[in-house]
């Protein structure tokens, strides 16, 4: 059966509201949603080789326990991303995704349980079909599961688009069609209980529906991916699919092998690579519940928590709740303790009182920073309030009525320094007096010369050198800390009244209104003081500190795959999985009782949450504790995956491509390490134009590797919107510099047919031979090896292509001669000839080819829906008038049998087929003519 030469790979116009064209993608949005098939059980296990193992989560069997978004990306997201999708949908109903093509997908790493996002190198050819009972459709609201669409244009104008035969993506129908809840769920069914459909065994199907949808336009409206801005879109697909035998999705690599061994035909896993966490703030030592503010001494959470904490805890509102309860328990407990410690409430308030006098001395003394090198030391605290107090009104009173050596040493005492150091510090500041007036006068004594002591001690320059000097020399203390704890606890008593208004005595018995000594009052004590102390200590109620827990101290909740588990039950830990912790479940696990443990073991419940554990507590001997680090192993989980992909696409005329011929586009470096994989070719050009481009269009035009994107564009080198054969010979042309273009073209040739070997007669130069042979059984053929050129077999056919450049010597040559040699039974041939610019029109077929016959040309061409020739038979002949289209096959018969010599018209109806190019082919005898037809909706 003859079939017909296919030289078109793309049509250079579009038909309003139909898939046809050549598309780039322009934006992308893809969800991802995953079901799990199988029950499987989340665990977390110690990272120290304990053997503890503690399930957190149960994933049944039909639940969505997964969403994984891809987008939306607009085109600059997509060129960052690595994602670029060249589709060519022809008239035929036939498609290609082509070289240069990458596109996003999620896929299990081998030999690991982690899913992850991928960017993969495609190319791919389908079969399309449209469903004209769709006209007036709309993008549905829904995807398949019945979970709302990710499209903005739901609700929109849309029409039925089907694909089928991909290599790559779902099978998914031009219909709108709920199918068959997978046969290996119990149904489908959220995490919130809601049910999205029931098992199909009780005739349960899909939510939404299995199906395509587009909108086709030029410039239809603006893009919906935000990165894109508004620019214009040509064309919207959408479609949603589920794995199963209708979308042959989810079935592995081999249809027929059950290669995860489940029994079943579904074979995909999903990859849990870990779980989620909630991530604490580790640096504000309030956001570390275990160790309680009050004491300031936690570590922090050195890693984050498992799950969402908040979520789990009821919401925002409900930790709050608890952080105030638990600060207010904690304080207290803390208080209380502290109070059985001094002795009762009054002491312990007493006590607190003056650890805050001693504080604030501290504070005095690091702030008082004299020599201005930012800290504040002993010395320079001393000095200050020498000077202070040297130019008080107080003092030169004192030193008036008691004399200098007397006021001197009473300012001393006030400053808190014992009896024989101020009698120095008396002695050394008179003698300093002293040498002060013998300097000024000469040699006589301040008595002599009649000048007052105290005038001397409360002159400012004379005072602070003495302070500085008295302060140097009688100050021990290293550091403030030091120099705070250095006095006693009289004298902070009485500096208390400066701050509180009352010494911490007289505070103490009106803050409690308690006995001294009365340790029984403790626990009421702490309960009522709880919230003060809390706030003394941080600034914030245990209310106010609940209430801004989360949003102080809740970072994130993100991924991870260590972390700590925290249990409300575990309230005696802290709410946290420790050694404690542990140690006490698996004496319970062993049939202990609690009071047992207790009993024998009561270190076990001590609260241990308050820092991480360390193992090397068993090679030291100290008493292990603290915090257990837990460890998520990536699961792997049998599943069934939907999914809804929304694209958005821009002609191909839009890239503005010059035709240079340009087709090899490199290689890319899939993997990042520096080496080129040229097995991938990138999406654009190498820019240079030479026999690797030929070779490449070549393999396009014999279909072995379809082009797309901008390395189709740039194919198109004569601009007349079909890649054939002249193309190439004009990439020839431009490789070798023009040489000869034009010079002594043919204007007509023959095909001669031997029986062994076909070849070419000419009257000039040809440069490029595109034919297509069918043949019965036993093939083989040997291309003339002279030229760049390929064949390529499919079934009975084979395609040829040779162009007229000399593969030993790159030089222009004209092909003429043999062709090929061949064994075999040759049934026909087709063929386009093309000289050095265009195709050759008279193209005729030697050795018996009748001339008792004239056929017409088509009339109208283009035409709708119908078009007519005649063929004039000169003696009666058995013929055949077939239909093919672009991809040679058949779709009509117009006439076949014998007819008698006379004029016959002939009339083909296209109404029921698309729109495109279409070949009529007559044979008579062993002899066959072809005329190219176009047919225009």
């Amino acid at each position: 059966m003859k079939r017909l030469l296919i030289i078109i790979s793309t049509v250079s116009f579009m038909f309003a509201d139909s898939p046809v064209g050549n598309w780039k993608l322009f934006g992308l949005t893809v969800d991802y949603f995953d079901i799990a098939r199988a029950d499987a059980t989340v665990a977390l296990s110690d990272s120290y080789g304990f053997g503890i193992t503690v399930p957190v989560a149960t994933i049944p069997a039909g639940l969505v326990f997964n969403h994984t978004p891809r987008g939306p990306w607009g085109d600059l997201d997509l060129q960052a991303a690595g994602v670029n999708l060249n589709v060519n949908l022809y008239p035929d109903g036939t498609g290609v995704v082509g070289e240069g093509s990458y596109y996003p997908d999620i896929d299990l790493i081998p030999g690991t349980c982690i899913t992850s996002g991928q960017i993969f190198p495609i190319t791919d050819s389908f079969n399309w079909e449209t469903d004209e009972g769709q006209d007036g459709n709309m993008f549905p609201y829904v995807n398949i599961l019945g979970i709302p669409s990710s499209n903005a244009d739901a609700g929109a104008l849309a029409y039925g688009l089907g694909v089928n035969g991909s290599g790559v993506f779902d099978n998914w129908g031009s219909g709108s069609v709920h199918i068959p809840t997978p046969s290996v769920l119990p149904g489908i069914f959220t995490a919130d209980g809601t049910v999205l459909s029931y098992p199909a065994a009780y005739g349960g199907v899909t939510a939404g529906t299995w199906g395509g949808y587009y909108r086709q336009e030029p410039a239809m409206q603006a893009s919906n991916m935000p990165s894109n801005n508004g620019a214009p879109i040509d064309f919207i697909l959408e479609w949603n699919a589920i794995d199963g035998p209708e979308s042959e999705s989810g079935l592995g690599d081999d249809l027929d092998v059950d290669e995860d061994g489940d029994g079943t035909e579904f074979d995909r896993v999903f990859g849990l690579p870990y779980i989620s966490a909630t991530y604490v703030n580790n640096t504000n030592p309030l956001c570390d519940i275990t160790t309680g503010a009050l004491t300031g001494a936690g570590p922090g959470l050195n890693y984050p928590v498992a799950g969402d904490i908040v979520d789990a805890l009821g919401g925002e509102a409900a930790v709050g709740a608890l952080i105030t309860g638990l600060c207010l328990e904690g304080t207290a407990a803390s208080v209380d303790a502290m109070c059985q410690a001094a002795g009762g409430p009054t002491e312990f308030v007493y006590g607190s009182c003056l650890d805050g006098v001693e504080d604030a001395v501290e504070g005095q003394c690091l702030g008082a920073d004299l020599d201005g090198d930012g800290v504040g030391t002993p010395v320079e605290a001393v000095t200050g309030l020498c000077f202070d107090a040297s130019q008080s009104d107080d003092f030169a009173a004192a030193c008036d009525y008691y004399g200098a050596a007397n006021a001197l040493i009473a300012t001393c005492l006030q400053l808190g320094f014992d009896e024989e150091t101020c009698a120095a510090a008396g002695e050394q500041g008179i003698g300093g007096v002293e040498a002060y007036c013998l300097y000024a006068t000469g040699g006589y004594t301040c008595e002599q010369a009649g000048i007052s002591q105290c005038s001397v001690l409360t002159n400012p320059d004379f005072a602070f050198g003495l302070c500085g000097t008295l302060a140097a020399s009688l100050t021990e203390s290293e550091t403030c800390d030091e120099w705070a704890a250095s006095f006693d606890d009289d004298f902070l008593n009485e500096q208390a009244a400066a701050v509180l208004g009352a010494t911490c005595t007289d505070y103490a018995a009106a803050t409690t209104g308690l006995p001294w000594g009365a340790p029984e009052y403790c626990g009421a004590f702490a309960e009522g003081a709880a919230d003060e102390a809390f706030a003394v200590q941080t600034g914030l109620t245990c209310t106010e500190y609940g209430a801004s827990y989360v949003g102080m101290c809740v970072e994130s909740v993100g991924f991870a795959n260590d972390m700590y588990l925290m249990d409300p039950s575990l309230e005696n830990w802290g709410m946290f999985l420790t050694y404690n912790a542990a140690s006490v479940q698996q004496y319970q696990a062993a049939g202990y009782d609690l009071a047992t443990i207790a009993y024998y073991f009561p270190e076990l419940f001590v609260n241990d949450s308050t820092h991480d554990f360390d193992p090397s507590c068993y090679y030291t001997g100290e008493a292990c504790s603290g915090r257990l680090v837990m460890n998520f192993a990536p699961l792997c989980i049998p599943e069934v995956e939907a999914h809804q992909i929304v694209a958005e696409f821009v002609d191909l005329s839009q890239l503005d491509c010059d035709g240079t011929g340009d087709v090899a586009g490199g290689f890319d470096d899939l993997n990042g390490d520096g080496v080129w994989d040229e097995e991938y070719e990138g999406a654009s050009g190498d820019g240079v134009v030479n026999v690797v481009d030929v070779i490449r269009l070549i393999a396009h035009i014999l279909g072995d590797n379809p082009l797309g994107g901008w390395l189709l564009c740039e194919a198109d080198v004569t601009g007349d919107g079909v890649i054939n054969v002249v193309d190439v010979v004009a990439m020839v042309n431009l490789i070798l510099g023009g040489n000869g273009l034009g010079s002594d073209d043919a204007t007509e040739a023959t095909i001669v047919d031997n029986g062994t070997s076909v070849s070419i007669m000419t009257d000039g130069y040809v440069g490029g031979i595109d034919m297509i042979v069918e043949f019965n059984g036993q093939f083989d053929i040997a291309l003339d090896d002279k030229f760049i050129g390929d064949v390529s077999i499919s079934e009975n056919t084979a395609h040829i292509l040779l162009v007229g450049l000399n593969k030993d010597d790159l030089n222009r040559e004209n092909i003429e001669g043999t062709i090929f040699d061949y064994t075999g039974d040759i049934l026909s041939i087709s063929q386009e000839v093309a000289n050095s610019r265009e195709m050759i029109d008279n193209v005729t077929f030697s050795d018996g080819m009748p001339s008792g016959y004239e056929i017409s040309s088509a009339y109208p061409n283009p035409f709708n829906p119908s078009t007519s020739f005649e063929m004039r038979l000169y003696e009666a002949s058995n013929l055949t008038v077939k239909v093919y289209n672009l991809t040679g096959q058949l779709v009509d018969v117009i006439a076949e049998g014998n007819f008698t010599a006379d004029t016959h018209t002939f009339t083909w109806n296209a109404e029921n087929l698309a729109s495109g190019v279409y070949f009529i082919s007559t044979q008579i005898g062993s002899n066959v003519e072809n005329q190219k037809v176009m047919l225009i909706k």
